[in-house]
């Protein structure tokens, strides 16, 4: 299928599959976007700019669960995200635990 945009052509291989990929998700999402809401959106302008931020979410996501986790050291194969956000929101020691560890500065 032939595209306006040609620019991605000349990457290395690897990254292109990965925009050619993105690229056809957003034009999933912008069919399905006009399948279920067509009043919505009056103008391409405005449906572009929805599958835009939604795309922008989805590759945020990949790049928090897949590089993320690596740079941060966990390992996590079945991709929910950083540990420390699961487990206890964030608080170390667990919230309510009763050992004896302040929140000050010695």
């Amino acid at each position: 299928k032939k595209v306006a945009e040609d620019r991605f052509d000349k990457r290395v291989p690897e990254s292109l599959i990965i925009l050619k990929l993105l690229m056809w998700e957003h034009n999933y999402v912008c069919d399905k976007l006009v399948e279920l809401y067509p009043m919505e959106f009056d103008t391409d302008e405005k449906l572009y700019q929805q599958a835009r931020l939604i795309m922008g979410g989805v590759f945020i996501n990949i790049v928090l669960r897949q590089y993320g986790d690596q740079m941060f050291g966990e390992n996590a194969p079945n991709g929910e995200g950083f540990a420390e956000l699961r487990q206890n929101f964030g608080y170390w020691p667990p919230f309510g635990s009763s050992q004896d560890v302040g929140n000050h500065s010695t």
